[in-house]
């Protein structure tokens, strides 16, 4: 869906439907979408960032900030060419180590062997049971794999 964020007019219904949503129902339905067990997340951070999400709501240009954000997130994945998100994956030259985890509902799994190949000498590490935030959802076992590399670099 998040294409049809590039149609005109868009942006001010999903920033309608936003407001009418209480703070706590829309970071429910983030989590929703980036996690693959939301009860992951401790109450006590569900009250925080809802706290978060109405002091941000309060900034006039709130809901104009995130609809530009991710309208020019969808538009860097439509760049052909030598701007093109792929090509640019290719001239990474620092250690890179790209997890995806196999319930992430906003870019398909199946994306990951070819993002990993995209990258020079990059490593891939898929996660089961996992979402599109595998830093918050398994900080352990990134932690783990993120030292693993940076030992295999030295």
């Amino acid at each position: 869906s998040l294409p049809l964020l590039l149609l005109p007019g868009i942006d001010r219904l999903v920033g309608w439907r936003m407001r009418r949503m209480s703070p706590e129902a829309r970071v429910r339905a983030l989590l929703e979408l980036c996690y693959a067990d939301p009860g992951r997340v401790p109450p006590n951070r569900l009250a925080e960032a809802a706290n978060e999400v109405r002091e941000r709501s309060r900034l006039p240009w709130a809901n104009d900030s995130v609809a530009r954000a991710l309208r020019a997130l969808v538009a860097a994945y439509l760049v052909r060419g030598p701007r093109s998100l792929w090509r640019q994956a290719a001239t990474i030259a620092a250690p890179t180590l790209v997890i995806w985890g196999t319930e992430d509902k906003l870019v398909d799994v199946a994306l990951a062997p070819r993002t990993a190949a995209a990258v020079p000498d990059a490593r891939l590490l898929v996660l089961p049971r996992i979402g599109h935030t595998a830093q918050l959802e398994d900080p352990e076992t990134v932690a783990r794999a993120f030292l693993g590399l940076l030992a295999e670099r030295e």
